[in-house]
């Protein structure tokens, strides 16, 4: 069976996303942020014959993510989200449970552009590395929501990022209202570096938005700012998490303390699909 999720389901939803918590890290962060049931947040569960609960779809704005960790009701959940086509842009989650959907052939996703990625959480901090840069102009920090800007000048100069400036209003509000932080080094008043958080909630927080200005790669940059954002994360108690599909790029998060967990699996609705 299959019902929306109410306020008084949120602890036991909790305990069974906690069953994975890194991995279901977006959809834990959401509840905590933004409650059960919004005007642009959804979830809804599937519940077996004896009222356990095995699975969780969740909607936030358009991005769906469902949660199982065995059996559960696929074509209840593509049911559900095919009701709701026009708030469909994407469909994430882990890669086990997002190729189960493949079956469902009304679904308008785009299968042949999907995209997998490894999925990681660090538990220990390997490296710390310490800001040494022999130049007092440069320095190692977190920045204020008034300095988002700068950092979205950044972030667009990273070919392999989307454009980033309709994402300046966002980013604000979660730094301002602690969803999210952001390191940075900056040099001559320009960030050149940095590495944020998003989705954070009382046990984890998925590392975004790690970057080097391509004028200034190959220094070991990245490295110093992402350890410098999980040991403040870790201190807290909170297990860091990213995913990624550049191996050049794995093997810093590895040498850094990360470890593979699983896949997160990424399909986008099909352009101009007639429902």
């Amino acid at each position: 069976m299959i019902r929306s999720l109410q306020p008084s389901d949120q602890e036991q939803t909790i305990k069974f996303l906690q069953q994975s918590s890194s991995m279901n890290l977006f959809t834990i962060g959401d509840i905590y942020q933004y409650g059960m049931q919004t005007d642009f947040q959804q979830l809804w569960g599937d519940f077996d014959s004896e009222g356990t609960l095995r699975g969780i779809l969740l909607r936030y704005q358009d991005s769906f993510i469902p949660t199982a960790y065995g059996d559960f009701d696929m074509e209840g959940f593509a049911e559900i989200i095919l009701q709701h086509t026009d708030q469909l842009t994407m469909l994430s989650g882990s890669q086990t449970v997002i190729d189960a959907f493949r079956s469902y052939t009304p679904l308008p996703l785009n299968w042949e552009m999907k995209r997998d990625c490894y999925f990681a959480e660090m538990t220990q901090l390997h490296e710390k590395t310490n800001f040494d840069f022999d130049d007092d102009r440069f320095s190692l920090r977190k920045i204020k929501s008034t300095e988002v800007p700068k950092l979205v000048a950044l972030l667009d100069k990273i070919k392999e990022f989307p454009p980033r400036s309709n994402d300046l209003k966002f980013i604000q509000n979660t730094i301002e209202t602690g969803a999210s932080r952001c390191y940075v080094i900056e040099a001559n008043q320009k960030f050149i570096s940095s590495a944020q958080t998003t989705a954070e909630n009382p046990h984890s927080a998925m590392v975004v938005a790690v970057a080097t200005d391509p004028a200034y790669r190959g220094k070991g940059l990245a490295s110093q700012v992402v350890s410098k954002l999980c040991g403040e994360l870790l201190a807290e108690g909170k297990q860091p998490c990213l995913f990624f599909d550049n191996p050049a790029a794995g093997s810093i998060y590895h040498r850094l303390g990360f470890r593979d967990i699983g896949k997160w699996t990424m399909v986008q609705k099909k352009q101009n699909e007639a429902i």
